[in-house]
This record gives C-alpha cells, structure tokens and sequence, in this order.
C-alpha cells in the first residue's frame, strides 16, 4: 500500500496489479481545511456529529429527475462528448459522457457522488459532490480521484470546471470553515497540496508528515478572491516538481491567482512524482455554526503529466 500505515489523512490504497481498490481499505480522507485562525484540529477524517448520524440527508440536486433524465423530458445527445475534441494530446480526460464517475474513483464518507443532469459545462452531466448538512466538529467527504502512478513526469497539470453554492455558514469566513475542492496527493514523499475556498479566499495548502503520519505540518498561502464559485469556471493547478525549488500556479478562469509560488514546504531534492489527484468537496466544520448542505459540480476534467515543462499546456 501506498503511503505507509494508515494516517490521519489516510493514503489510496493499490493492489499490485496497480487498480485502486474501495472503502474496504485505507482510503485518502484528504486534510480538511478549517480556516487556520481558528481553534481546534485542522484535520481529520470525516466523521458524524457526536451521538451518530449527520444532522440531514445529501441532498437531492435540484431539478434531477430520479430516473437520470433531463428535466426538459429527455436525455441529452451529447454526440461524440467533449474530450473527443478537447482531449487529444492529454494525459487524461473525462467529460462524464457515459456515466459518474466514470474513469474516476468514488471515495465518500458522509457524502456522495452522484450525476447531475440538469447543470454541466458539457451535456449530458456533471459530476456533484454532495455533503449533508454538518453540526461543530463534523465532517464529510465526496471525492473522486485518478491515478497518476503510471504517468511519467514531474510536470503536472490538472483542470476542471467547478460551480457551487450556499456552500458556506451564514457568517462566511468568520465562521472558521473553507471547503477542499482539488487536491494533488504525492504520497511518495508524504506530501499533498490543496486547494481550498472560502467565501472570500482561495487557500493554497501544503500538508506534509512523517513516513508514519505523524508531525503533520501546515503551509499555507491565501489570496482575497469571492464569487469564484458562482459560475461555472476552469480551476487549472499547475506543479514543477523537477526543480530544487518546486513551484505551484493556481488559475480561475482568466484570474491567476498564484503564479509560480514557491511550495516551501515540498522535499527539497526528491522530485514530486505519482501522485492521485482528488476533485470534489471535503469539509470539516470548525466553527460555531450549522455547515449548510452543499454541493460543488465538477465536469471536463484535463490532466497532464510532462518531463519538461511545456508552455501552453493544458
């Protein structure tokens, strides 16, 4: 298995053949975000509120008809499907054409995922990530993810489309919450990057440990930003991970956000490779109020792995 003994942030496991396999083993619950001022742990594998189960049910998605229709009466012709003319030359792509999460893996954990036939970038879908309300100190996960293991390279590139809403408590950021929406997992090295969003912030997070998972360590880089979320945009993370001081980029639409920041905390001379890549949504209420049910869509993922670094890629 991958990554060691299981964790607090646990790692995917692989069987030999190289297939990731389900919630029988050690699966990834990635670092939940809360907001770094507040109090409490920072991480931990999701879990229900003290007594049992979540306080409401993953809600149902508006206007998704039970029977995987499209409210309009029929099922959308997509035709060949948006990779089909996006994704030549990627490493990965997947537009959810015929089904969720397709090529991806479903890991949930007081969560799920599920598609939505009545709000994508591309037709027929999207993939939603569901959480259902959460009380302080809960915590939910639906992610899905791909593996990189066989990918050769040290330049690595993901991009997808993400829209959600009325995903945070009432009083936004002063609650203490932000929400994990993409996430590069190198447990190779121990270490992950994250992203992560609040109402009026997006947070670059790198998470390192001990080969045995303890000494967890935070850095953090936040730049203001609101509304990013509000429509659906391309979410693009790029990582040098060759270089002795390894670099991230973080775009949202035509917004950079981060432009080739130094990720401090990455191994300095071990190059970052391998890694499983997780989009979705995980949160962790940290603060004083009911976490609200939410739901961030995902669709027309693009992955790239290079050798070199290759301008305009993805």
């Amino acid at each position: 298995m991958r990554g060691g003994p299981a964790r607090a942030f646990e790692i995917m496991a692989r069987p030999a053949g190289g297939t990731l396999v389900g919630t029988s083993v050690a699966i990834i619950a990635l670092a939940s975000i809360s907001h770094l001022g507040c109090g409490g742990d920072a991480f931990s594998v999701a879990s229900a509120p003290e007594g049992g189960a979540a306080e409401a049910s993953v809600p149902v998605l508006d206007g998704a008809p039970a029977d995987g229709s499209r409210g309009d009466g029929g099922l959308v012709d997509a035709g060949a499907g948006w990779c089909a003319s996006h994704g030549t030359g990627h490493t990965f792509c997947e537009d959810f054409l015929t089904g969720v999460p397709d090529q991806l893996v479903e890991y949930a954990v007081n969560g799920a995922i599920a598609a939505n036939t009545s709000d994508y970038e591309s037709p027929p879908q999207s993939m939603a990530a569901s959480v259902p309300m959460l009380a302080k100190g809960a915590s939910a996960i639906a992610f899905a993810s791909h593996d990189l293991s066989k990918a050769t390279g040290t330049q690595f590139a993901v991009s997808a489309y993400f829209r959600g809403a009325s995903c945070f408590p009432a009083n936004g950021p002063q609650s203490g919450n932000t929400a994990s929406v993409l996430a590069f997992n190198f447990t190779d090295s121990n270490y992950q990057i994250v992203v992560a969003v609040s109402p009026t912030s997006v947070e670059l997070i790198e998470i390192t440990a001990d080969a045995d998972g303890g000494n967890q360590k935070l850095q953090p880089q936040s730049v203001q930003s609101t509304g990013l979320l509000d429509t659906w945009q391309d979410w693009t993370l790029s990582v040098d991970g060759s270089a002795l001081l390894k670099t991230a980029t973080l775009t949202v639409g035509n917004e950079t956000l981060f432009d080739k920041v130094n990720l401090k905390n990455a191994p300095p001379i071990v190059a970052l490779q391998h890694p499983l890549v997780y989009l979705g949504l995980e949160v962790k209420n940290g603060g004083n109020d009911v976490w609200p049910a939410c739901t961030i869509d995902v669709d027309d993922i693009l992955i790239d792995v290079h050798a070199v670094a290759v301008a305009g890629a993805n």
